[in-house]
């Protein structure tokens, strides 16, 4: 056999244009991988708290901004304002009046008691 059979028949510029572009593609593809991971590792983990406060009128307001819950608390207290997937009024009426009580009435004043007379003089004859 010659050595010109052994070798590899030189490539068509068909051939060249082919492995080009497939190494430019894979080239691609890992470079969006790449930076999918690179995107997705830093994002914030799950277990990490998501939390607004608000402090107002000697309340705390916490709000849940991946439940969307809204807990308020006074003092040593503390209720749920608001759940997930209510609506929020766009216009509250106006709180009720705080109810006020009468003033009491003043106790009649006790009548005065009557006049001490003198006792009456001995009669005399």
């Amino acid at each position: 056999m010659k050595e010109r059979d052994l070798r590899e028949p030189e490539p068509s510029v068909g051939d060249l244009i082919e492995s080009v572009t497939r190494k430019l593609v894979t080239a691609i593809v890992i470079a969006g991988g790449l930076i999918g991971l690179g995107l997705w590792s830093s994002r914030p983990s799950r277990d990490s708290a998501h939390y607004q406060l608000v402090a107002a009128e000697g309340r705390i307001y916490r709000l849940n901004t991946e439940s969307g819950w809204v807990i308020g608390c006074e003092g040593n207290r503390c209720g749920i304002v608001l759940r997930s997937g209510r609506d929020i009024d766009d216009n509250l009426p106006a709180p009720p009046a705080p109810k006020q009580l009468a003033p009491p009435t003043p106790a009649p004043a006790p009548a005065p008691a009557p006049a001490q007379l003198p006792p009456p003089a001995p009669a005399t004859r």
